[in-house]
C-alpha cells in the first residue's frame, strides 16, 4: 500500500525514485516538508498575474557587462615561458590517444 499524504505525494515511490532509506520520523519531516511545498505552490498559481509583463532576469543587470575592448596580444616568450613543455617555439603537449592505437 502506497504511503500517500493528503496532497496525493506517494512516499514510497518516491523514496524509492531517489533511494533514500527513511525512518518513520524522516518519513514524517518529509511529508510535513511536502504539504508546505504544496501549499506555496498554490499560493503561487492563485496570483492574479493579470497585465503583468513576465521578468526574464528577476535582478535588473545593467551595467553590469564590460566594454569589449582587447587587450594587447601576449609576447611569444612570455607565452613560452609559462608552458610545462615547448619545441621549436611552440607549446608542445601530448598527443591525442587515438582509437587505433589500441589495435
Amino acid at each position: 500500500m502506497a504511503d500517500r499524504d493528503g496532497g496525493g505525494v506517494d512516499i514510497d515511490h518516491l523514496q524509492r525514485l531517489v533511494q533514500l532509506d527513511l525512518d518513520d520520523e524522516q518519513r514524517r519531516g518529509l511529508r510535513k516538508d511536502l504539504r508546505q511545498l504544496e501549499q506555496s505552490i498554490e499560493g503561487i498559481k492563485n496570483v492574479d498575474v493579470e497585465g503583468v509583463s513576465p521578468a526574464y532576469q528577476p535582478v535588473e543587470l545593467a551595467g553590469r557587462e564590460r566594454a569589449d575592448d582587447p587587450d594587447a596580444p601576449l609576447e611569444i616568450k612570455d607565452v613560452l615561458e609559462g608552458a610545462a613543455q615547448q619545441q621549436r617555439g611552440h607549446i608542445s603537449v601530448p598527443a591525442a590517444p587515438s582509437s587505433h592505437d589500441d589495435k
